[in-house]
């Protein structure tokens, strides 16, 4: 797993930033080494939504010797994410931890 971290977002109202510090030769590797990252700050992105009606998600790398800089912004109506796509990767990941506490939030953020 490369190197990361997770922060409020200075620029950006009510967001996140994720800075993935490592440095990836092209975008296939780069997915497959900071999916766990990027799927946990987008947990943490939801659970800043039981507080906020929106929420932004800016991730930060170089891959291929470029510097990218993406935001993702989330609210409640996208929370069919949190089972349909990170859920089953941590399925996967036998990770079921962390699978129960994305259903909760997910039950959670449906319900409000």
């Amino acid at each position: 797993m490369g190197t990361f971290e997770l922060k409020n977002d200075e620029y950006a109202f009510s967001g996140l930033t994720l800075e993935l510090r490592e440095e990836y030769d092209d975008f296939s590797i780069f997915i497959e080494k900071t999916r766990d990252p990027i799927y946990r700050a987008i947990i943490n992105a939801f659970k800043n939504l039981e507080k906020t009606e929106k929420i932004s998600l800016t991730i930060k790398s170089n891959v291929a010797d470029t510097e990218f800089k993406t935001a993702f912004e989330y609210s409640k109506n996208n929370a069919d994410i949190l089972k349909d796509i990170i859920n089953p990767y941590f399925e996967m990941m036998e990770d079921y931890e962390t699978c129960a506490e994305i259903m909760n939030l997910y039950s959670n953020l449906i319900k409000n």
